[in-house]
């Protein structure tokens, strides 16, 4: 079985020619319990994985989340893998230490990945805010240069502990600052082809229900 997983995701690394990872052994561990089958992870681009999801030449993707247009196309599994808290990006010296509403970011220029998904309190006021997107492969790396320059005031990534995983590679932590979203989670899903076993799938539901991970990180 051939599953794709979002490059660059920030628990995976290269080992020995290898990819590990906790994620890796969370997976095979805890939600790919096939009997008889082997599991093979590729990591490709957003652009390419969907591509390739849509043609029926990969079997799943492992961490992907919702939007409008993505629902219509693909199978995503009822129960998400992972749910974190929402954060907004700044410098460290910017004067926004707390945001209770849109009031608090509707004059700040943030920086996402292009055609990325937001979370419900960005996209309920998507309107009101300014985006600028980043078409770039590994956008993360992207979105803190942006910032460090001062080319955009704010980043917002749908998953935190990416950006923050960059930042901490680049050794430009302590330069920035996570800004906690009011209210808001998100949470990234396993997407099926459409020719996925069913009786595999309903493993895997029953794997997820059992081991949904909840992640609440304090980055500051």
């Amino acid at each position: 079985m051939d599953i794709s997983t979002l490059n660059p995701f920030h628990t995976m690394m290269k080992k020995k020619r290898k990819d590990t990872g906790i994620i890796l052994e969370f997976l095979k561990e805890k939600i790919l319990t096939f009997r008889n089958k082997k599991v093979l992870f590729q990591q490709y681009p957003l652009s390419r994985v969907l591509t390739e999801l849509s043609l029926n030449k990969i079997d799943a993707i492992a961490f992907l989340a919702k939007t409008k247009e993505r629902e219509k196309n693909f199978n995503y599994t009822k129960t998400p893998i992972y749910t974190s808290n929402s954060f907004i990006t700044f410098l460290k010296n910017s004067p926004i230490n707390y945001i209770k509403s849109i009031e608090d970011i509707k004059n700040e220029t943030i920086g996402i990945g292009q055609h990325a998904a937001l979370c419900d309190f960005l996209e309920k006021n998507r309107e009101q805010l300014t985006f600028e997107e980043s078409s770039a492969e590994n956008y993360n790396i992207v979105l803190i240069n942006k910032l460090l320059f001062k080319r955009i005031s704010a980043a917002y990534t749908y998953l935190p502990d990416s950006l923050f995983y960059e930042a901490k590679k680049s050794n430009t932590l302590n330069q920035l600052k996570f800004i906690k979203i009011p209210e808001s989670s998100v949470s990234v899903y396993f997407v099926l082809s459409k020719n996925f076993n069913r009786k595999e799938q309903e493993l895997i539901e029953k794997n997820l229900k059992n081991n949904h991970l909840i992640y609440k990180p304090e980055f500051n």
